[in-house]
């Protein structure tokens, strides 16, 4: 079991460095550039839907948003369905 990171620059305005750690238990973690602790959610509170303007905004059940980049947010999806995939490979292996 592996955790998968993608390392972006947030869409405007935010702008800030961010690493997104995704694991296979459901969870994400996004480390921003001078904040020292980390936003988390699970993925049942995650939502990536697109925005006008071409940004596309993650979204962790009214805790926190960010605004992100079409490919980025597509690659934290895919990324976050590979993590599901996994675990589901993992308890079917049981």
């Amino acid at each position: 079991m592996y955790v998968h990171v993608h390392t972006c620059r947030l869409a405007v305005p935010q702008a800030t460095q961010s690493r997104f750690l995704i694991n296979p238990l459901g969870e994400l973690d996004v480390q921003l550039a001078g904040r020292r602790t980390p936003l988390h959610g699970r993925f049942g509170e995650l939502s990536i839907q697109p925005e006008p303007g071409g940004d596309w905004c993650l979204r962790c059940s009214g805790q926190w948003q960010l605004k992100l980049k079409r490919r980025d947010a597509q690659s934290v999806q895919n990324l976050i369905d590979d993590a599901r995939d996994e675990m589901e490979a993992l308890m079917r292996d049981l």
